[in-house]
């Protein structure tokens, strides 16, 4: 049976309908699969106050700590601290707290014990978790000490400088670097943290070797009555 016009003009739309679609389908499918992708999102980037605050010197940090505003201050003294609780800065700090250097210890000393108690950063539990969950924090303590048992007159109490003379158990003649050591281990100590101050030597290396004040001069024995 011949074509007529019509039908030869409905064969060529079909045939060009089903050479677009030949060719647009598969173009759709891609880029809808494309736009649907999960994609694993960058990881943000710093802003623009992060990066200030890293570029601030520890010149620059020390003034402002010393401001007069107090928002500058805290804001000094919170950046000094997210230093100080990085791994490579804790552990330069816990070797000097460790240091028969007195004065490395003694800076160190000062610098633990201002994290762990200035007003501003008390509230900041995350410092005190970084050295707490730390063993080598503890080993440093008893290290420091050890380190501090040597610096106690083992001389007779001398009456104008013996505050704690009718005392039983508190050394005549304390250290000044042991009362902050004693004050960090205070606030550091607890019933989880304890077994690991304990593997660190806290008796066995130090409290075993304290200077109790019986330990030094024991006492004479009554003389027998005649």
């Amino acid at each position: 049976m011949p074509l007529h016009a019509d039908d030869r003009l409905l064969c060529i739309v079909l045939a060009s309908g089903l050479l677009v679609a030949a060719n647009a389908i598969p173009y759709y499918l891609k880029y809808i699969r494309t736009i649907t992708q999960v994609k694993h999102e960058d990881k943000p980037s710093k802003g623009p106050c992060e990066d200030a605050e890293d570029a601030l010197k520890l010149n620059t940090l020390k003034k402002l700590v010393a401001a007069p505003s107090y928002k500058l201050r805290a804001s000094a003294v919170k950046i000094i601290a997210e230093r100080s609780i990085k791994d490579a800065t804790r552990k330069l700090l816990l070797r000097d707290l460790a240091s028969k250097h007195s004065t490395k210890r003694d800076q160190a000393l000062h610098a633990l014990w201002f994290l762990l108690s200035d007003p501003s950063l008390i509230a900041s539990l995350e410092i005190r978790q970084h050295f707490m969950s730390d063993p080598s924090t503890f080993a440093a303590i008893v290290d420091c000490l050890s380190n501090l048992l040597p610096l106690h007159s083992h001389g007779p109490p001398s009456q104008a400088h013996n505050p704690t003379k009718s005392s039983p158990l508190l050394p005549h003649n304390r250290p000044p670097s042991e009362t902050v050591a004693l004050r960090i281990l205070r606030e550091l100590l607890t019933d989880q943290t304890l077994p690991t101050a304990l593997s660190a030597g806290l008796i066995s290396k130090w409290l075993k070797h304290y200077p109790f004040p019986p330990a030094l001069y024991p006492r004479t024995a009554p003389a027998a009555k005649k």
